[in-house]
C-alpha cells in the first residue's frame, strides 16, 4: 500500500528532520539527490525489481529533480489508465507526498 511505502521510505529519520540531500554541479546545472534508505525485504521486492522501478521513475521525472511534480505524476497515472482529473490525482498523491504544499 502507499502508506506502507511512505513508512518504509521515511521511517529512517525523525519526522522533524529534513531529508538527506546531496547537491552537486553537473554541466553548470545543480543536481540534487535525495538519500533514502529502502528496505527491499519490507517492500517485498528484490534488487532487480527496485532497479526497474527506479528506471521507470526516472522515465517520468522530466526535470530530473528526483521528485514527481503534479504534471509528471499526472503522466504516470494517465499511462496506467487510471482516472486523471487534477482533483483525483491530488487525492491519490496526498497520502504519499513528502511535499505538504500539494505540488509534488
Amino acid at each position: 500500500s502507499s502508506s506502507n511505502l511512505y513508512e518504509v521510505l521515511h521511517s529512517g529519520r525523525p519526522k522533524e528532520e529534513e531529508p538527506h540531500v546531496k547537491k552537486t554541479m553537473k554541466n553548470k546545472r545543480e543536481k540534487i539527490e535525495y538519500i533514502v534508505r529502502v528496505d527491499l525485504e519490507e517492500l517485498g521486492i528484490v534488487e532487480d525489481e527496485y532497479d526497474d522501478l527506479l528506471s521507470l521513475f526516472q522515465l517520468f521525472d522530466h526535470d530530473i529533480d528526483g521528485v514527481l511534480n503534479i504534471r509528471e505524476a499526472s503522466r504516470v497515472i494517465k499511462c496506467l489508465g487510471l482516472p486523471h482529473d487534477e482533483d483525483q490525482i491530488c487525492q491519490m498523491i496526498r497520502p504519499i507526498s513528502v511535499d505538504k504544499t500539494g505540488f509534488s
